[in-house]
């Protein structure tokens, strides 16, 4: 799950796990050598680590593309912490009546960053008397399955999975083996006009936007 880990350190590990067996065989006798090579190899792990985080992180930003760079800017402004989860304060939100409120539990936090997020239509929709519309958009082409497998190949490798905990990088691994299945799923949804109800759902990781006075309005996430 760690981008930057390697092989070096995946031996580095086994090593470690032999060496503290060791050393708890011996901890009676507080002079044993053990307790210093183990001491001097998880010194070195550190450092190990450290080097593969900085490594990674070079390559990263010497290899980034655009829609990158704003991602690594947003890590280099955060400000300092103490590397937990962030957690969401306090938020304050205005009830119907006018007032604000304060809410602290998880779901009512939860609702207040929905309707911030995804706000209602209105009640009422007004349409003009004599509306004027472009000219339609053409038919589409007929789906392909060369078509499915080129927005497949477009996805983003390592981005966080929805609801059914399957990443795109096991799509894209196995495009030739789904795609057949997955046109006529497609064909069908295009066909009868029905949209699965269950892919209309979706996870939203809720971030704060950088360099906000405050964070306890739902408006800076």
């Amino acid at each position: 799950m760690k981008r930057w880990w390697n092989d070096k350190l995946e031996k580095l590990t086994v090593e470690l796990k032999q060496l503290r067996q060791t050393a708890r065989s011996n901890h009676a006798v507080a002079d044993h050598p053990a307790h210093q090579i183990l001491k001097a190899a998880e010194d070195s792990f550190a450092e190990a680590m450290t080097k593969a985080k900085r490594d990674h992180w070079t390559e990263y930003l010497e290899n980034a593309i655009k829609k990158n760079i704003w991602t690594a800017n947003k890590y280099v402004s955060e400000p300092v912490s103490d590397r937990g989860k962030p957690r969401i304060p306090m938020l304050r939100v205005k009830a119907p009546n006018g007032n604000t409120r304060e809410i602290y539990a998880n779901e009512d936090k939860a609702k207040a960053l929905v309707n911030s997020f995804f706000p209602k239509k209105p009640a009422e929709l007004t349409v003009p008397a004599n509306p004027i519309y472009p000219q339609p958009l053409d038919k589409p082409d007929q789906l392909s399955e060369e078509r499915i497998h080129h927005h497949i190949a477009k996805l983003s490798a390592h981005k966080a999975p929805g609801p059914d905990g399957i990443p795109n990088i096991i799509l894209q691994q196995n495009a030739d083996i789904i795609v057949p299945t997955l046109h006529w799923i497609y064909a069908a949804i295009l066909e009868l006009g029905e949209y699965p109800t269950i892919w209309s759902e979706s996870i939203t990781a809720v971030i704060r936007k950088p360099g906000k006075p405050s964070y306890d309005v739902p408006k800076a996430y």
